[in-house]
């Protein structure tokens, strides 16, 4: 699976986690920040299992100002 937010978009965290939401210690999957590439938006390509349940976290590295919109992301989702 291969998540992405728009290059567009705040500066952007992506992180996928397995195991109950309520967990202690959910197992983080993986995380990205920044894609490497020299922008603020995150990809993040992770192998997945059929039958676990994972949650996807997009997250804001920085506080969001008053001038921000908080819902101006976008996310990608790629299943290959």
């Amino acid at each position: 699976v291969t998540l992405r937010t728009a290059e567009a978009s705040p500066d952007t965290v992506l992180y996928v986690r397995s195991g109950a939401c309520e967990a202690a210690s959910p197992v983080e999957v993986g995380c990205n920040d920044d894609n490497g590439a020299g922008g603020l938006w995150s990809s993040l390509t992770v192998a997945v299992t059929a039958g676990t349940e994972y949650f996807l976290v997009v997250d804001n590295y920085s506080p969001i100002t008053a001038t921000d919109d908080p819902n101006s992301t976008t996310l990608t989702v790629s299943v290959e």
